[in-house]
């Protein structure tokens, strides 16, 4: 219904249309924000701790990207977004995956 068969040759992959994607993005924003699992935050805590592990055997004028708070709260907000465009209630452990 919201997709558009825009196929100019063999292959019969369907399109999403441009409208859809807005229509979807506004829904999944009007929803509520998901919760954070405490598995989730586990795997999250410990993805960030080994971050921190590996940076710290290397000289800090040779890390391009410094390994610092930021980058766990980066890694929620992106597991966040990750829930919400699965219009999931909560945050797990696959989206903090898929998040790092």
């Amino acid at each position: 219904m919201f997709e558009k068969d825009l196929t100019t040759s063999q292959d019969k992959t369907p399109i999403v249309t441009r409208d859809f994607l807005k229509k979807y993005i506004s829904f999944v924003k009007s929803l509520a924000a998901p919760e954070l699992t405490d598995d989730a935050m586990n795997s999250a805590a410990g993805i960030y701790g080994e971050l921190r592990r590996k940076v710290a055997g290397y000289d800090e004028s040779k890390v391009a990207v410094p390994v610092t708070v930021r980058t766990f709260e980066t890694l929620i907000r992106l597991a966040t977004a990750h829930a919400k465009l699965r219009m999931s209630k909560t945050i797990d452990q696959d989206d903090i995956g898929i998040a790092a």
